[in-house]
C-alpha cells in the first residue's frame, strides 16, 4: 500500500510507500519539504456533508478505496501558489535578485512568527478534535460480533438457570416424599394390567393333595433381597400344601411360611422356585391417606380371578376405635386387642377370596392388605348387604415381613373350635355344607365339630392363641438352628432366631392349662430353657454382643426379645407383678411383667425370654442414680438365672 502526499510548496500530488509514514521528505518536483501523514482507516459508513466539511473528514464515494471516510489533512480549498511561481509549478528566480525589499523591524518578525505558531497550534487542535469525533463514531459502529457475544452470554445464563431449576425440582420432590404428599392420578386402568397384575397371585390351599374351594389372594414383595408372598394367615390353616397361581395360569408350590402373625391374620410365604413373568409390587411410603382418595382392589373372588374394582377411602382409623363401633364383619376379625394397628375403610367392591389382596392408591402403590368385609343387615332382618371393605395398613404387614428368616414354619392345623358366629349365621343348619364364600370357616376339617364345642364361649379367644401342635414343631425347628451357632449370635439374622424362639416359648407358656395340646408345646419350651441353663454364660463379651443386638432390634408389639439383664427392683405394672431389669452394658431398662417376680431378688442376673408388650420404648429414669434411658415393656414366662452380682 502507499500514502498519497501533496507538496505544500508546489501542490504537486504523488505517492510514497507506507514505510515512510510520519517521516519527512523532499518533493520530487520542486524539492520542497513534505511530511507523509498516514491516512485514517475507512469504516464503511456515511457521514453528513456538513459534518465532513466542518471536521475536515472527507466522505468516501465510489472513488474511495473502501467506500468509507478518511481523515483529510489538506485544507478544504487550495491556496494560490506563492508569489514568484508560475501556475505550472516552475520555481522563478528569487525576487531578491532583482530588487531589495524594504527592511522590517525585528518586533514585526517576532509578531508574525508568534501569530504563525498560534495559528499552527490552533489549527492542530481543531484537526485533532474533529478527527477524534470521527474515530469515536467509527468505534460505535458494531460489525455484529458484539451482539453475537451478548447473545451467547445470555444463552449461557439461561442454561445455568435451567440447571438450577432442575435441581430445585429434585429437592422439592424429595421434600414432598419425606413429609408425605397425596399421589396424583396415574392414568387409565391399563397400567394395572401391565404393572400390578403380574405381582398378584391366587393362593390355593391343599388338604390331602386336594385343592380347596376356600382360596385367597396374595401379592409379591421384596424383603431382605428375597421375593416373598403376602397373604392372609387363615388360608394356611389345615393345609399340607399351598400353591400360588399367577395371572398367566401357571401354578407354583410354596416352600412354607417364613413369618407370621396369626392374631393379625398375616402370613408371609416363600415360593419354592423362581417364577418367570412374575412382578413385585411397590410399597407406599410416607403417603398421606385421606377420605375421598382413589383406591383400587385386586383379588380372586370365588371362581373369578384377578378382578379389579375401584373406590375411595371412606375413612382411616385405629383398630381400637374401629372395633369399638362393633361393626359386623363377614368373617371373624383376628385382632390383638392391644395391637396399635390402623385400618383403611373403603368402598371398592371386595368379596371372600379377595382377602390377602393388595389395596392400591392412585399411584398404584400398595397401601394396605384387604382383610374383611363390613356388612349391614337390612330392616327385614334377613337381607345382608356389603357396605365397606377394611384393609390393614401396609406398614403393619411389612413389619411382619421383616421378621422372615430361612426357617420354614410348619403350616398351622385347622382350628378345632370354630369362631363365634354372627347373628346372621345362627340359622345355618348343623351339618350343612359351608358356603365357599364363608372364609371364616374355610379351613375347618371336613367333619363338623361336636355341638358342645361349637357353643364354647372361649372359641374366639382360642383363635388368638397359637395352635399347640404347630407351635411345638416351630420351637423344635428353631432349637436346632440356635444350636448351630451355639446360642451366641454374631449378627442380626442369628439374633432374629433367638428372638423368634423367645416369642414361641412365651406363646407356649401362655396356652390354657386345659388345652389338651399344651403338653407338647410345654415340653419343647422346657427343652429350650434347660439347654440355656446348661450353657456357660461367663463370657461378658458374648452377653454384651447379645444385648447390643437386642437393643438395636425393631420394637414391635408381640415380637420376641432375648436379652441378659440385672434386676434393679420388683414392681407392679397394671396390678400385675413385674421386675425392673437393666439391660447389661446399656442405659436401657426392661419393665418385665412376669409371674416369676416373687422368686427374684434385686441384683441378680437373668436371661430373659419374652415378647414386647408395646410398639415402642418409653422414656425412663433410673430410681438409683437418675440416669435417663429407654424402657421396654415386656411380658415373660421364662427366666434363666445367670448368677448373682
Amino acid at each position: 500500500m502507499s500514502i498519497s502526499v501533496t507538496c505544500p510548496e508546489c501542490d504537486h500530488t504523488f505517492s510514497v510507500r507506507n514505510e515512510y509514514a510520519g517521516k519527512r521528505g523532499k518533493c520530487p518536483h520542486c524539492g520542497g519539504v513534505f511530511r507523509a501523514e498516514p491516512s485514517a482507516p475507512s469504516v464503511g459508513v456515511a457521514m453528513p456533508a456538513a459534518l465532513a466539511s466542518r471536521s475536515g473528514v472527507s466522505l468516501g464515494g465510489s472513488s474511495g478505496a473502501n467506500g468509507g471516510f478518511a481523515i483529510d489533512t489538506a485544507a478544504p480549498s487550495h491556496a494560490p501558489a506563492p508569489a514568484g511561481r508560475k501556475s505550472g509549478g516552475k520555481r522563478k528566480k528569487s525576487a531578491r535578485s532583482q530588487h531589495t525589499a524594504p527592511s522590517m523591524p525585528i518586533w514585526g518578525w517576532i509578531t508574525i512568527a508568534t501569530l504563525g505558531v498560534a495559528a499552527f497550534v490552533g489549527g492542530g487542535l481543531v484537526f485533532w478534535s474533529r478527527a477524534g469525533d470521527a474515530i469515536k463514531i467509527a468505534e460505535r459502529i458494531d460489525d455484529g460480533s458484539e451482539a453475537e457475544s451478548t447473545k451467547q452470554k445470555l444463552l449461557d445464563e439461561i442454561k445455568i438457570l435451567e440447571d438450577e431449576i432442575a435441581t430445585l425440582k429434585g429437592s422439592l420432590a424429595a421434600a414432598e416424599k419425606s413429609i408425605g404428599v397425596k399421589p396424583k392420578e396415574k392414568g387409565p386402568l391399563g397400567e394395572i394390567e401391565k404393572r400390578i397384575v403380574p405381582g398378584v397371585v391366587k393362593v390355593i390351599p391343599y388338604i390331602n393333595d386336594r385343592p380347596q374351594q376356600s382360596t385367597a389372594t396374595g401379592f409379591l414383595i421384596e424383603a431382605g433381597g428375597k421375593t416373598l408372598v403376602v397373604t392372609t394367615h387363615r388360608v394356611c390353616e389345615g393345609a399340607n400344601k399351598i400353591g400360588i397361581k399367577l395371572a398367566t395360569g401357571t401354578e407354583y408350590e410354596v416352600e412354607g411360611i417364613v413369618a407370621e402373625k396369626p392374631n393379625q391374620d398375616i402370613a408371609i410365604l416363600k415360593p419354592k422356585s423362581e417364577m418367570p413373568g412374575a412382578g413385585k409390587l411397590t410399597i407406599a411410603e410416607n403417603v398421606v391417606l385421606s377420605r375421598g382418595d382413589t383406591v383400587y382392589a385386586i383379588g380372586n373372588p370365588g371362581k373369578q380371578e384377578f378382578t379389579t374394582s375401584r373406590g375411595v377411602i371412606t375413612r382411616v382409623l385405629p383398630q381400637d376405635k374401629y372395633l369399638g363401633e362393633n361393626p359386623k364383619f363377614d368373617v371373624a376379625m383376628r385382632r390383638d386387642a392391644a395391637a396399635n394397628a390402623d385400618f383403611i375403610e373403603h368402598d371398592a367392591r371386595i368379596f371372600p377370596g379377595d382377602y390377602g389382596g393388595p389395596l392400591l392408591n392412585a399411584n398404584l402403590d400398595v397401601i394396605g392388605m384387604n382383610q374383611v368385609l363390613v356388612t349391614m343387615v337390612m330392616n327385614d332382618g334377613r337381607t345382608i348387604v356389603q357396605t365397606f371393605g377394611a384393609a390393614e395398613e401396609i406398614k403393619h404387614v411389612i413389619s411382619v415381613a421383616k421378621m422372615a428368616t430361612d426357617t420354614i414354619i410348619p403350616y398351622p392345623p385347622a382350628p378345632k373350635k370354630p369362631p363365634k358366629k354372627d347373628d346372621k349365621k345362627d340359622d345355618k343348619k348343623e351339618g350343612e355344607d359351608e358356603d365357599p364364600s364363608d372364609e371364616g370357616d374355610e379351613t375347618k376339617p371336613d367333619d363338623d365339630p361336636p355341638a358342645d364345642e361349637s357353643e364354647d364361649g372361649e372359641s374366639e379367644d382360642g383363635d388368638d392363641k397359637p395352635a399347640a401342635e404347630g407351635l411345638a414343631g416351630k420351637i423344635d425347628a428353631l432349637y436346632d438352628e440356635c444350636e448351630a451357632f451355639d446360642w451366641t449370635p454374631e449378627g442380626e439374622e442369628e439374633y432374629g432366631k433367638l428372638a423368634d424362639i423367645a416369642r414361641r416359648v412365651t406363646e407356649a407358656k401362655e396356652l390354657d392349662d386345659d388345652d389338651d395340646q399344651k403338653e407338647a408345646a410345654d415340653k419343647s419350651a422346657d427343652k429350650v430353657l434347660e439347654r440355656l441353663a446348661e450353657l456357660d454364660w461367663d463370657d461378658s463379651d458374648e452377653l454384651e454382643k447379645l444385648n447390643e443386638l437386642a437393643v438395636a432390634a425393631t420394637v414391635e408389639k408381640d415380637a420376641g426379645i432375648f436379652l441378659a439383664g440385672t434386676v434393679r427392683g420388683v414392681a407392679q405394672f397394671n396390678e400385675k407383678p413385674g421386675l425392673m431389669v437393666q439391660i447389661d452394658g446399656s442405659d436401657s431398662f426392661a419393665l418385665v411383667v412376669t409371674d416369676k417376680a416373687a422368686g427374684v431378688s434385686p441384683g441378680s442376673k437373668w436371661l430373659l425370654l419374652g415378647q414386647y408388650d408395646a410398639d415402642q420404648g418409653l422414656p425412663f429414669k433410673s430410681p438409683e442414680d437418675g440416669t435417663e434411658g429407654t424402657a421396654f415393656l415386656i411380658r415373660s414366662k421364662a427366666l434363666v438365672p445367670l448368677g448373682d452380682e
